[in-house]
């Protein structure tokens, strides 16, 4: 299985994210700390533009830190790593439904969603394509049967 992750999106996406209605509680949030419209509630057209691009910068430093520490756990579990044309691609031997549970045992499948491109999103197996634990009650759970 081999995945291709995206990083960093396109500027338009980030700038769309940082004004479209409703804003974010983090992005009004960071605007009534760093501008001195507060107590005012932001709307898109009353944000500073420098507002927007340093939230982005937020955005970005998130996204980054949450790629390195995915790929920090990914490489300690043996996966394979690498950066091509633009992408960081993680690879490891077995059929997709097999990575993917192997990704979702090691805590990080949801975090990969994040990073990947819609199109490969579209292709990862739910959860109920994926073998599951054995379902069972807890000990002593009464009997609802």
């Amino acid at each position: 299985m081999e995945l291709r992750l995206r990083p960093l999106r396109p500027l338009e996406e980030d700038l769309e994210e940082v004004s479209r209605e409703p804003l974010p509680t983090w992005l009004v949030r960071y605007y009534e700390v760093h501008s001195f419209a507060f107590p005012d509630r932001p709307t898109p057209d009353r944000m500073p533009v420098s507002v927007r691009v340093a939230a982005i910068k937020l955005l970005v430093h998130q996204r980054l830190t949450l790629l390195a520490d995915v790929l920090r756990r990914l490489e300690a579990l043996g996966w394979s790593t690498r950066i091509e044309a633009g992408r960081v691609v993680v690879a490891v031997d077995g059929d997709e439904h097999d990575g993917w549970a192997r990704l979702r045992r090691a805590g990080v499948g949801d975090q990969l969603i994040l990073l990947m491109d819609a199109a490969d999103v579209a292709r990862v197996p739910g959860p109920a394509a994926l073998p599951a634990a054995p379902a069972r009650w807890p000990e002593g759970a009464p009997d609802v049967g």
